[in-house]
This record gives C-alpha cells, sequence and structure tokens, in this order.
C-alpha cells in the first residue's frame, strides 16, 4: 500500500494506492461499486472537522488510474473530431473525478466547449465546438 499526500489551492488529497496480488476483479467489477465502498470506509474512518478540506482516493491495481487516462485520451481524440467537424459529440457515462479531469484537459483546447448533462449515475459530457477567440 502506498499513501501520498499534496496540498493544492488549500484542499489536502490523500491518495491511497493499494496493489492487491489476487481476486482484485472484486473491487473493480459491476462498475467499481466495492472499490467505492471501500473508499467511502476509508473516508468515515479519517473523519473530519468542518474546517477540514480534504479530498481522498482509493485506488486498486492502478484500476482508476488507468480509467482516467483512458477517459482523458477519449475526450482528447472526441475534441479533435468535434474541433474539425463542428458536430458535438456525447461521451460514456463517467465518475464525478474523471468529468473532472476531461473538463479540465478539454478547457485548454481552443474552439472546444464541455457540458456535463444526465444525472448520476448516468452523467456525461459533451464536447462541443465553440467559436474561437480572435
Amino acid at each position: 500500500m502506498d499513501i501520498q499526500e499534496n496540498i493544492r489551492d488549500g484542499l489536502r488529497e490523500i491518495s491511497v494506492a493499494i496493489t492487491v496480488p489476487d481476486h482484485a476483479e472484486v473491487f473493480i467489477e459491476r462498475n467499481s461499486q466495492a472499490l467505492d465502498a471501500l473508499e467511502h470506509v476509508v473516508r468515515l474512518m479519517h473523519g473530519r472537522d468542518a474546517t477540514d478540506r480534504v479530498a481522498i482516493s482509493v485506488d486498486v491495481n492502478r484500476h482508476r488510474h488507468m480509467r482516467l487516462e483512458r477517459a482523458i485520451t477519449l475526450a482528447q481524440q472526441t475534441a479533435e473530431r468535434v474541433r474539425a467537424t463542428g458536430q458535438a459529440e456525447t461521451l460514456m457515462a463517467m465518475s464525478s473525478q474523471e468529468r473532472r479531469a476531461v473538463h479540465t484537459t478539454l478547457a485548454a483546447y481552443p474552439g472546444i466547449t464541455t457540458e456535463s448533462v444526465g444525472q448520476e449515475p448516468t452523467r456525461r459530457i459533451v464536447i462541443k465546438a465553440a467559436p474561437i477567440a480572435e
């Protein structure tokens, strides 16, 4: 197990990376529900008061990390296609962490805007063409 802690913009971020040699699929099947539950338990164990700004994430065998990388790569490819065609495209449903990373990444793309639509657990990002500021 590897625990890393960072402070960014006044937010304390704690990342717990667990390597499970056998039966990791228990944590990642069924849309990572067991992994989400484990993360919730870790947050409850951490506890916090009203002034504590902390984000806790738990990953097993880099599953979430790889999902996040795939989501960003897909979003970048989709943004290039949207930029070329001018046609909006909707990505697959993503977790709030994945959506946040995609919005942040694509914010640097001129001529592209993003918008989250729908309700959990099927909330998605729509990538649209936008006029390029001169």
